[in-house]
């Protein structure tokens, strides 16, 4: 978004906020890691967090790990080239954006 910016090193690499409802507050969270800083941050309603069920939870985790470069669901060719003959289409996406 500023290209004129470089982001320094950071000297952590990973930064889990909870925070009450707050637009404000979250899209300056967003600024400072994601354009400021170049650090992932992970952003968490503290409503959300409370009395959390697994599902919630999971999800989270899935998409910390994704952010952080892991793979959650992965194949091997043999899978693939055997999926692929039955006639399914694969698709793979990554879908999130900052709200800065």
């Amino acid at each position: 978004m500023y290209p004129h910016r470089k982001p320094k090193t950071p000297t952590v690499s990973f930064v889990l906020v909870v925070i009450p409802e707050s637009r404000e507050l979250r899209t300056a969270i967003k600024q400072w890691g994601d354009v400021e800083e170049g650090v992932v941050t992970q952003i968490v309603r503290a409503s959300k967090l409370h009395g959390a069920r697994n599902q919630y939870c999971n999800n989270l985790a899935l998409k910390i790990n994704i952010k952080l470069g892991g793979a959650n669901i992965t194949t091997t060719p043999q899978t693939l080239q055997h999926i692929l003959k039955l006639g399914t289409m694969v698709c793979d996406c990554l879908c999130g954006a900052p709200h800065v």
